[in-house]
């Protein structure tokens, strides 16, 4: 099932409502939700998470008001690109063991 999108401010104010609007006041996202167009639930959902950094928060808001697919091909180039980097940190720290399979909670 696709996650719910938000084409109308009015949803995406119905959902804040809902669920509260203290992690996007640090956004200055308006009372109309204008800035949470075509974000999904989970998108929403991420940004109100408390444990979410910055750095992700900015990253999602960007993305979204950029072109779909170009925004998607972008993120899993960075994707790949900062997972080179992870596997040459952990490669010269050979005596340490990770669990880069293990989800973050949140």
């Amino acid at each position: 099932m696709d996650q719910p999108q938000f084409p109308d401010p009015r949803d995406a104010d119905i959902w804040i409502e809902r669920h509260g609007r203290d992690g996007l006041a640090m956004f200055r996202i308006p009372r109309s939700g204008r800035r949470l167009q075509g974000m999904t639930a989970r998108m929403v959902e991420v940004l109100c998470h408390p444990a979410t950094s910055d750095w992700l928060k900015r990253s999602i808001i960007t993305a979204v008001a950029r072109d779909a697919l170009d925004a998607a091909r972008d993120a899993t180039h960075l994707a790949e690109l900062l997972d080179e980097r992870f596997e040459r940190v952990v490669g010269s720290h050979p005596g340490r063991a990770v669990d880069v399979s293990r989800k973050q909670e949140g």
